[in-house]
């Protein structure tokens, strides 16, 4: 009888005292794990069937996730997030330049990511700086357990005004 994949660690470790799988024998056939294991043919496929999997006792509480979505015409910028007063993204951004008017570049760029978050109100302030400028806003969110949030950012092409909109 010829075996095409090893059991999980789990079932194997009762077996042999190494569970990593870079110690594990290559086993092609029933008869070459009889001769690395002690234990008895029936006996071992009792205990491969009957080991369970690794499961939690109970089931985690899911978070939230934070979906930011920022357009902005910057060649280049820094991007600052906090939430809570705790920096979880500090990125440098840039932009291609997409159109060319007779005296300006235009820029466009797009920076996606989505963050783990509790479950409960939280504050996000979202920093923006890019040549001697910089621009900040704040707002808050209530998160539901397995619900996703997004941000939308957005930095104006004129005046620069930064937009923080729940979507």
């Amino acid at each position: 009888m010829a075996l095409a994949t090893r059991p999980p660690a789990s079932a194997i470790a009762p077996i042999m005292a190494c569970h990593r799988a870079s110690c594990w024998p290559r086993v092609s056939t029933a008869s070459t794990v009889a001769s690395l294991s002690p234990i008895a043919p029936s006996t071992r496929v009792a205990i491969w069937a009957a080991a369970p999997l690794a499961r939690p006792a109970l089931p985690v509480a899911s978070g939230g996730r934070l979906r930011i979505d920022f357009d902005h015409p910057l060649k280049a910028g820094v991007l600052r997030v906090w939430v809570d007063g705790a920096q979880v993204i500090h990125e440098r951004i840039s932009g291609t330049v997409r159109k060319k008017a007779v005296v300006f570049k235009l820029a466009q760029g797009k920076f996606r990511d989505t963050l783990e978050v509790s479950p409960g109100v939280h504050t996000v302030r979202f920093q923006i700086a890019w040549d001697d400028n910089v621009k900040a806003e704040e707002i808050t969110g209530t998160f539901a357990p397995g619900e996703t949030k997004t941000l939308a950012a957005d930095l104006g092409r004129l005046r620069k005004d930064l937009d923080l909109v729940w979507k």
